[in-house]
């Protein structure tokens, strides 16, 4: 497919996915599924950049990646400009016809304010929601969730986002390379392929070397 071609690091990515792809559907995936409720924590989805783990770990170093989880009834988009990443950042929307893939993280409650900053809770940029997501076992664990607070105008497909709502190629190769990590299935992979980005990275130079 040409989508490979759009990326710096398509390579040992691609062959990931081929790896994947030759996994019978009933694999079980190697992530520790048992999420025990421990005074302390509390329990985060991640949906954006902080798939990755590097990401997630350079501000909230207590986090531990649990599982991957399903979130119903939400799509994902990209809508509100960020300084840092130069370009949109993901969100989001209510809407009965979709459903966003993610990871579960467990993370000392010493990181939630931190957590909070990151995410622009202070600036009004997005709000913190609890969210019951669905685990591959067919479990529910609620999880603190992020929007952004500014709804999108406009629906798009993601593929068709104009240039004001792509993520930007740091942003973008930082969410597909934390979604591989994270083993999110593989046609939930193969869709995120297909966003464009506005062939800018990011502003900040150490989010620029996490993810690129």
């Amino acid at each position: 497919m040409v989508l490979f071609f759009k990326y710096d690091f398509w390579f040992p990515f691609v062959s990931g996915l081929v790896a994947i792809s030759t996994i019978a559907d009933s694999a079980v995936i190697t992530l520790d599924n048992s999420i025990p409720s421990l005074n302390g924590t509390f329990m985060y989805f991640a949906y954006g950049s902080n798939l990755l783990s590097n990401r997630i770990h350079y501000q909230n170093p207590t986090a531990e990646r649990r599982t991957t989880g399903r979130l119903e009834n939400y799509r994902l988009d990209f809508n509100v400009q960020s300084r840092n990443w130069n370009g949109a950042g993901a969100t989001i929307v209510e809407d009965d016809d979709y459903h966003v893939y993610g990871a579960i993280w467990e993370i000392d409650i010493s990181n939630l304010d931190e957590l909070d900053r990151q995410e622009g809770v202070d600036q009004n940029l997005y709000r913190p929601l609890t969210k019951s997501i669905i685990t591959p076992t067919g479990g529910q664990i609620d999880c603190r969730v992020y929007q952004q607070i500014k709804y999108p105008d406009v629906f798009y497909e993601l593929e068709d986002l104009p240039v004001d709502r792509q993520p930007s190629r740091s942003y973008l190769n930082c969410i597909l390379k934390g979604a591989y990590e994270s083993q999110l299935p593989i046609e939930y992979i193969y869709d995120l392929w297909k966003i464009p980005h506005n062939n800018q990275d990011a502003n900040n130079l150490s989010f620029r070397q996490l993810c690129d």
